[in-house]
């Protein structure tokens, strides 16, 4: 059989497509006109070879015929859900297989089409499979990328001080509402914390929420993960993608590190806010959306607006209402609430249980003004728990800018005059690990290029490629 030839279909979405059938002429007829409009083909005769076929490579969509030899068609469709969901299924068959046909279709096939048929409405079927296979991918990756709206164990506020007291109290007023807001605070402080409370406390709880650090991707990137792109719009963009303010309709999105945000990035986020539109990257077409804007940020915005770094415009319209979220030293009486909390639910991906922390320990930690916050304190009682080995915490378990009393200084005749290289060394890494690990805060701290930073961590070993 060759396909009739009808008027082209020049909106076709190529893609990957197995054609499964008996006959070669029908098989190379078809493969040979699809490749011809952008379709990537591969071919199997029947059933079994067909399974090989989808465990090597890439497929979106298989032309099954109904009848094969060995396994039918039917029987294949049935492996082929069972073993591979995500593949769409378009049944070909013959004028006397229409009723096993519809059959399939109730047994999840996406489309049949009877022999012959015109090139135009096989392309169409297999273009539509394969579009609902891509929106399908999408909403698997949405749900790897999305956050849970709701409070999820590890991310409640930590404290019964007078400061987070009022922290709470000031979020039960504002969540209810719509309106934007900014969250303020030095790094290490919990301003994601603060802003899952708020969505899980809103009207939108139970909508998508997603968080993205603005100052963690480049421009190009970061336009693309806010508002989505067309194929072809940049180098690497190989098909459509949606992006956060489509995802998130009726939801909401945290803009994390908003004082990093490009100026050009500032002005199409200022005019998502002022009238909910936004276009894709390469894309004339106006998508509108509904989302509850929360900015955070560890920046003074109103000195970014004076240094002409940030839109004063852009600031008016996120700050609506500001929550400010208080540094670790501020309020040392939920020292005690916090390490219980850490110790008793954080350990896990250090393979450390029953972690207890003696009176000296806990007295060295009172005494440290956590420049990094609960961040670092995460970090200190992490490696505090594998340095004691399973006994409990002591001072000489902390990190050694943390300890007090003996364990601060070397037993007698055992101090060490240190380099200026290896002074250089330690602090530059206790500054990355108050920071969490970031290298952006890291170098702004120390004064230094993020290039120099890295150039010092990979002397260190301690670079990692694709870190922030």
């Amino acid at each position: 059989m060759s396909p009739e030839r009808s008027t082209p279909n020049t909106s076709v979405t190529t893609g990957h497509v197995l054609i499964v059938d008996d006959d070669v002429s029908i098989r190379r007829a078809l493969g040979r006109e699809l490749e011809r409009s952008g379709f990537s083909v591969r071919e199997a005769c029947d059933a079994e070879e067909g399974y090989a076929a989808l465990r090597r490579r890439e497929t979106e969509v298989v032309l099954l015929d109904i009848r094969l030899p060995g396994a039918s068609g039917v029987e294949a469709l049935g492996e082929i859900r069972r073993r591979w969901p995500e593949v769409e299924v378009v049944m070909l068959t013959g004028h006397g297989d229409v009723e096993t046909a519809v059959e399939c279709m109730r047994q999840g096939a996406h489309d049949f089409l009877q022999k012959p048929c015109h090139l135009g409405e096989l392309e169409t079927a297999l273009s539509r499979a394969i579009e609902k296979h891509r929106l399908a991918e999408q909403n698997r990756d949405l749900k790897r990328r999305i956050g849970r709206p709701t409070v999820a164990p590890g991310v409640e506020l930590i404290g019964r001080s007078r400061a987070i007291e009022d922290l709470r109290a000031l979020i039960a007023r504002v969540a209810p509402t719509n309106v934007s807001l900014i969250i303020t605070g030095d790094s290490g402080t919990g301003k994601e914390v603060v802003a899952r409370q708020v969505v899980s406390q809103s009207q939108r709880a139970s909508e998508p929420f997603m968080a993205i650090n603005c100052g963690a991707l480049t421009e190009t990137l970061l336009e693309s993960e806010l508002f989505g792109h067309e194929r072809g719009a940049f180098t690497g963009a190989d098909e459509r993608r949606l992006g956060f303010f489509e995802l998130a309709n009726r939801g909401t999105i945290l803009l994390d590190e908003i004082g990093e945000m490009p100026a050009a990035m500032q002005a199409k986020l200022l005019r998502v806010i002022q009238f909910g539109e936004f276009f894709r990257v390469g894309s004339t077409e106006v998508h509108r959306t509904d989302v509850r804007i929360i900015a955070a940020t560890n920046r003074d915005l109103a000195a970014e607006v004076e240094a002409g770094r940030f839109r004063e415009d852009l600031l008016y319209r996120l700050n609506t209402v500001m929550i400010h979220v208080p540094p670790l030293r501020e309020r040392p009486d939920d020292l005690p609430d916090l390490i219980e909390h850490i110790l008793a639910h954080e350990m896990d991906d250090v393979g450390v249980t029953d972690v207890s922390l003696t009176p000296e320990a806990l007295e060295c930690l009172r005494q440290h003004s956590w420049p990094g916050n609960v961040r670092e304190l995460e970090n200190a009682l992490r490696s505090a728990a594998i340095m004691s080995a399973g006994e409990p915490i002591r001072p000489e378990h902390l990190p050694q800018h943390m300890r007090c009393g003996e364990a601060a200084h070397p037993a007698e005749g055992g101090e060490v005059t240190l380099s200026l290289d290896e002074i250089e060394r330690r602090h530059i890494l206790a500054v990355l690990d108050d920071c969490g690990g970031n290298k952006a805060e890291a170098a702004r701290r120390l004064g230094i290029t993020k290039k120099t930073l890295y150039s010092r961590l990979v002397l260190y070993g301690r670079h990692v490629r694709g870190e922030g």
